[in-house]
């Protein structure tokens, strides 16, 4: 399966984010009211019955940084991330990619050290810390990132 624009978005040929085994899946940031065009066929030729479905999920409120969520000292936040895009993401962080993010931002009341932790996540997580204004991070992230499975956690001085 492939999804074109002017060249092709994303493709799959089994194993993709929604669908296990020899059947194709592909997930992508889709912008309003713009026509993707999808080739769904056989693998190295093959065919018979294609059952093929599109389905639009919203995506977090905190999907980009210009929404990001004002966080409490000491209060866990749950999101769903699996529909979370890469809109406004930073491209590497790091030296890797951290996809599906969504934002929060963290102000401490007087100059100390600052844990940031996803402990408790179910799936492989990332964290990277940024100060300035929303659109001019880059890869110009304020501390390194550790990724561990399932928990990532980053200590900042603030």
């Amino acid at each position: 399966m492939v999804v074109f624009g002017s060249k092709p978005l994303s493709c799959d040929d089994d194993d993709g984010p929604a669908c296990e085994g020899l059947n194709a899946s592909v997930a992508f940031a889709a912008v309003a009211n713009t026509p993707y065009y999808v080739l769904a066929g056989g693998y190295g030729g093959a065919s018979g019955n294609l059952h093929i479905t599109a389905t639009a999920a919203p995506t977090p409120f905190n999907d980009t940084c210009t929404n990001a969520i004002p966080m409490t000292n000491s209060v866990v936040y749950s999101v769903n991330t699996d529909n979370a895009t890469e809109t406004s993401d930073p491209g590497l962080c790091c030296g890797y990619s951290l996809g599906r993010g969504v934002w929060y931002t963290f102000s401490p009341p007087i100059t100390e050290r600052v844990t940031i932790t996803t402990c408790g996540s179910d799936f492989n997580t990332s964290l990277a810390v940024f100060t300035g204004i929303c659109g001019t991070f880059g890869s110009n992230h304020l501390i390194s990132t550790i990724t561990m499975d399932p928990i990532a956690m980053a200590s900042v001085p603030a």
